[in-house]
């Protein structure tokens, strides 16, 4: 994913997609995407409620070392998500 914000928030649902699949594969699959997911929000929860001990900071500094590309990171995410909603046939069936 580019850093310029601007040409991230530009891009089309399909270029995105391939961010994320890159960004999936670059971390090791799928399930190793999940486990850190979930370890983000983890100490993420920490964080917002000033319970988290030092090394679980620095932690979380190094899975999100740039606030803005996080936050950059979650709103492409929702975009993807909001528009696989609004077309349908496009989101999976389990």
């Amino acid at each position: 994913m580019p850093t310029d914000a601007a040409l991230v928030r530009a891009a089309a649902t399909a270029q995105i997609e391939a961010w994320v699949r890159d960004g999936i594969a670059a971390a090791g699959g799928l399930a190793q995407v999940a486990v850190l997911a979930q370890r983000s929000r983890e100490l993420g929860t920490l964080r917002a409620r000033a319970r988290a001990t030092v090394m679980e900071r620095q932690e979380y500094a190094a899975m999100w070392p740039s606030s803005a590309r996080a936050n950059l990171a979650c709103a492409l995410a929702y975009h993807v998500i909001r528009r696989r909603i609004a077309e349908p046939g496009q989101l999976p069936r389990h």
